[in-house]
């Protein structure tokens, strides 16, 4: 996974780098991959030092937090499927989206 996003940042403009190069700090943060992690994160934050995932994970890496604190906090997609209910498309996503205006 983080050679595939290396490979996407390498190809991606410097606008977008903040996103990817957060997945691929988290990935590597995931496996194991503490190197990988801390250059992703300094290279984003090079970029966008601001950009929130990027401090998030920094602050992780820094204070030796496993990948599994994470894991047991966020929801699974059929708890995501839950709350959120059923994907929306075309006509009903855009009369939510006037009558949100």
């Amino acid at each position: 996974m983080t050679t595939m996003l290396l490979d996407v940042a390498r190809r991606t403009q410097p606008a977008f780098l903040a996103p990817v190069g957060s997945l691929r700090a988290l990935a590597a943060w995931c496996q194991g991959e503490l190197d990988v992690a801390n250059r992703a994160v300094a290279e984003v934050l090079a970029v966008s030092p601001f950009y929130s995932m990027a401090q998030l994970l920094k602050l992780a890496l820094h204070v030796g937090a496993h990948p599994e604190t994470l894991r047991v906090r966020l929801p699974m997609p059929a708890e995501l499927d839950l709350f959120m209910g059923p994907p929306r498309q075309g006509p009903e996503l855009l009369k939510l989206r006037r009558a949100a205006k």
